[in-house]
């Protein structure tokens, strides 16, 4: 994820809780530690994907 065109930036508890790396010189941000409590449920995700049968 880059930071070029950002003009705002995630507040302290975020960072705190997310703890990114960020490399502010090149405007770079990397979520390298995995936590459970930042998945986003889905549900209803079809894993398969879909064939059309195309005419010619």
């Amino acid at each position: 994820m880059t930071l070029d065109s950002a003009d705002v930036f995630l507040g302290h508890d975020w960072l705190i809780h997310h703890n990114p790396e960020i490399d502010w010189k090149n405007s770079i941000i990397k979520f390298v530690r995995y936590s459970s409590s930042c998945e986003i449920p889905h549900y209803n995700i079809c894993i398969e994907p879909h064939i059309q049968k195309l005419q010619n």
